[in-house]
């Protein structure tokens, strides 16, 4: 399924990850952060990451390999779901060196429900010029953000998403991000 963004919009999202009202519940709550491809006609989320926290040397790790993902994306002519496997693959490889041997990264609901064929005729259609990697998070209710992060924030109803596209300019600092998230180990 393709969502329509509107030219300046980062991404919409269709999934949420689970809210916690409970300070002392915080550091036990299961994240995700949603993985989008985006371009200057549309979006959709392609997987999902869930971790309970992540240290800066992880989430660096990981945006590492976002950045490759979105090179090999705009310039690849055919092979687009082997390269989200292959991606997934190494993110949950190198999640598990981290923490354990659960699986982190899991495709989204869109591709789930889809065909092969159909995932890529979607990942195909992009516009490789404007083609972009967004992360996104649903913020809990009760987090406080700093106002640095305020840019990066949009509100969909009553709830507050923060998603900024990899080429963001200027990007956040990720450390203060991870840390006013509360994702930071």
């Amino acid at each position: 399924m393709v969502k329509k963004l509107p030219q300046k919009s980062m991404t919409y999202i269709i999934q949420s990850s689970a809210d916690s009202s409970s300070e002392s519940n915080q550091r036990f709550m299961q994240h995700k952060i949603i993985v989008s491809v985006v371009d200057s006609c549309g979006g959709m989320d392609i997987f999902n990451i869930n971790i309970d926290s992540i240290t800066t040397v992880q989430f660096m790790d990981l945006l590492h390999h976002l950045y490759t993902l979105r090179e090999h994306l705009r310039t690849a002519t055919h092979g687009h779901t082997h390269l989200l496997e292959h991606t997934i693959s190494i993110i949950n490889t190198m999640m598990a060196e981290y923490e354990g041997t659960n699986p982190y990264v899991t495709l989204s609901i869109n591709f789930e429900q889809l065909e092969t064929d159909d995932m890529e005729d979607m990942l195909a259609s992009t516009h490789k010029h404007t083609l972009d990697i967004n992360i996104s998070y649903w913020m809990p209710d009760t987090l406080q953000v700093c106002p640095a992060l305020y840019n990066y924030i949009e509100h969909v109803g009553e709830r507050r998403l923060f998603a900024v596209d990899l080429s963001a300019q200027p990007e956040p600092r990720w450390n203060t991000v991870l840390t006013e998230l509360r994702l930071l180990a």
